[in-house]
């Protein structure tokens, strides 16, 4: 899916909200697990995918689609 996720951050990067939704639901519950299995509370985890997507989505101009995908 790496070109997949580089046409998302293109759309995401030119304002397409729905394209970033769409990153999110993709990866939202392998970012989910890995916080919880590191964190071991629910309300943790959701605190890390929350700021995980919020830096990602501030990084969206510094993603390099040959370095691979976000998964």
């Amino acid at each position: 899916m790496p070109g997949d996720d580089a046409v998302l951050v293109r759309r995401s990067r030119a304002g397409d909200g729905e394209a970033f939704g769409l990153l999110f639901e993709q990866y939202k519950n392998l970012v989910y697990r890995t916080a919880f299995l590191i964190v071991g509370t629910a309300a943790d985890a959701e605190d890390i995918l929350q700021e995980v997507f919020l830096q990602v989505y501030r990084a969206l101009d510094t993603y390099d689609p040959a370095r691979g995908s976000f998964g």
